[in-house]
């Protein structure tokens, strides 16, 4: 049979639909394949897409299998490590883009991935075909949503008419230290006999310790915050800065300047933010604050410990009488492994290696473009502090001056979010890569520092390597990556875990058959379910019914969810970059050495 003959809905007819909700046609995009699969099955694949101005800022997914549009995506396990909602990440189309794509595939046979039928198994062929056929029609998007973010920053340093001031404020004293993080760091401190700027770790101006002496600032912002932005709402920090400054009423600065769309002003505007959630004026939650593409977040979910009773297939009409008795099944029976593990990442790119494996092992993933945002730290210090168990995190960046200060810059916050938040947090930060020896191992390629590298020469003296990033690593030595990766979580997680609770599921399953088929009424109770299923064409209610009243009849025979067993790595961990069970003192000295490899410019954080 001929792909062609499964029919196509073609491109005058997507369009219509398209236009239907607001398209504008000479955006819309349409690509078809129809093909044979290795396996001899002809398939065929059409994509549409189209963008749709004035509609509200939210994406329309369509999707369907064989002429039958689907209730969600199926579309997403596209080969190995590509979903729908990745490729269009990469493609810069945002669920909060007013766009419509429109994705539908036509097989005699159809695989899916998952009982509920919500997830296509592709073979990789079909998948890659999908995945090019995205990128084409979204294509003329991409490159026109690049060409805008490049011109954003060129945006932000047009300079308005300044508006005139009303009142020069008197000037303030010096602040004095108050807080939480004050009170430690001032504690810490006079201990010691030594100056605060002794321990900061991140520079003056940026260490979550000092910010204090960024209060009237701090003020400054969370007054205006609360004037601007609903309560308990939240707003981008962009978002907030262009109300100020097109607001009609004339706003000043915290040193009683105008206040106007510049980027000495913005600069100065995301400082004023960071102390305010430092100095928990404002909360981080309420501020979105992602200065790149957002990053890609996975958080394992964890299903509550239950045992229930299935009634049996009701008015899908059962196959055989059999398949319509009830059965025990046991929920949420998962193992729990002894730490919360988490990557974090300075690039996107690490999701093809990561991604898989925190699936595989339950692992949180955080993967941003660049710096990491207080937002993002402070979120994943919330959900570590929320689990009962202890939290490390394994950090992957480039091999360069910035690359060896990000994982720094976290530590010092999460630091700083355990004295300010979370006292209770337990938490862990180990660099995996990139590393100088992994580098050479792997005859990574380098390439020069920039010039504008303030901290080159003292690199290059201490390691004698300019740069190197880790898509290198990514790209060139991916199973060494994944090795890394392993080896590096293996005193935290146990391997032989998830195979003892599958052993101690069956053994359950087992023991509650025998249950079930032993309680005085299951006879009787499956009798009266296959002469309601001799009649199911008949009477398809009474089916349900009788079902319904077996299981509750038979409720009480579910035995108790087994132990579960618990998580027990077979090696001892090494000693962490950060350890917040370490004193305050001996965890700042710590990063200071560790920082002071290469000077103190923090000027990304």
């Amino acid at each position: 049979m001929p792909p062609e003959a499964l029919g196509l809905i073609g491109a005058e007819h997507l369009l219509a639909d398209c236009a239907a909700v607001g398209a504008a046609a000479e955006s819309f995009r349409y690509r078809r394949h129809p093909d044979t699969t290795q396996a001899g099955l002809p398939y065929a694949i059409e994509v549409a897409f189209a963008y749709c101005p004035g509609e509200p800022d939210q994406w329309r997914l369509v999707t369907g299998v064989n002429f039958s549009v689907g209730i969600g995506s199926p579309f997403e396990r596209l080969g190995p490590f590509n979903s729908l909602a990745s490729i269009l990440g990469r493609q810069h189309v945002s669920r909060h883009d007013p766009v419509v794509l429109i994705v539908h595939y036509t097989c005699p046979r159809v695989d899916f991935a998952d009982r509920g039928k919500g997830t296509l198994a592709l073979p990789r062929d079909v998948a890659g075909e999908i995945v090019a056929l995205v990128e084409a029609v979204t294509k003329d998007w991409a490159r026109q949503r690049r060409a805008e973010l490049r011109s954003d920053a060129a945006e932000a340093k047009r300079s308005e008419r300044l508006l005139r001031q009303r009142l020069r404020p008197e000037k303030e004293g010096r602040p004095e230290p108050s807080g939480a993080l004050a009170e430690t760091i001032c504690r810490a401190a006079d201990d010691l006999g030594i100056s605060v700027d002794a321990l900061l770790v991140l520079s003056r101006d940026i260490d979550p310790y000092t910010a204090w002496r960024r209060r009237r600032e701090a003020v400054w912002f969370a007054r205006l915050f609360d004037l601007f932005v609903p309560a308990g709402a939240t707003k981008h920090l962009r978002g907030v800065f262009y109300l100020l400054v097109s607001s009609p009423d004339r706003i000043t600065g915290p040193d009683g300047k105008p206040f106007v769309n510049d980027y000495k002003h913005w600069h100065a505007f995301q400082k004023a933010a960071k102390a305010a959630r430092w100095l928990g004026l404002v909360p981080f939650e309420r501020i979105i604050d992602e200065r790149n593409e957002p990053p890609e977040i996975y958080v394992p979910g964890v299903t509550p410990i239950s045992a229930s009773i299935d009634a049996g297939a009701g008015c899908e009409i059962p196959p055989t009488a059999a398949a319509a008795l009830p059965r025990l099944h046991l929920e949420g029976f998962q193992g729990r492994q002894t730490h919360r593990i988490i990557f974090y990442g300075e690039k996107s790119s690490l999701s093809v290696v990561l991604r898989p494996i925190a699936e595989q092992i339950g692992a949180e993933m955080i993967l941003v473009t660049g710096e990491s945002s207080d937002s993002h730290i402070a979120g994943m210090a919330k959900r570590a502090s929320e689990d009962s168990r202890p939290a490390v995190v394994f950090y992957f960046s480039d091999f360069d001056p910035s690359g060896h200060q990000m994982p720094i810059s976290v530590a010092r916050k999460l630091q700083a979010l355990r004295d300010l938040y979370y006292r209770d947090l337990n938490v862990k930060l180990y660099p995996v890569a990139l590393a100088l020896d992994q580098i050479r191992a792997l005859g990574l390629p380098s390439s020069p520092l920039k010039e504008t590298e303030k901290r080159a020469s003292r690199w290059r003296e201490t390691h004698g390597h300019d740069q190197t990033e880790i898509d290198a690593m990514v790209e060139l030595h991916r199973d060494a990556l994944r090795k890394t990766v392993f080896e590096a979580i293996r005193p935290f997680y146990d391997a032989d875990l998830d195979s003892r609770v599958l052993a101690a599921e069956m053994k359950w399953q087992e023991k509650a058959d025998t249950a079930l088929q032993a309680h005085p009424d299951y006879k009787g109770a499956s009798q009266r379910i296959k002469a309601a299923w001799e009649s199911v064409t008949a009477a398809a209610s009474k089916l349900h019914g009788v079902q319904q009243q077996a299981a509750e009849t038979l409720h009480d025979s579910i035995p108790s969810p087994p132990e579960l067993p618990e998580a027990e790595p077979d090696r001892e961990p090494k000693p962490a970059l950060f350890d917040s069970e370490t004193d305050f003192v001996t965890a700042t000295r710590q990063l200071i050495r560790h920082k002071k490899l290469i000077g103190s410019d923090d000027s990304d954080q």
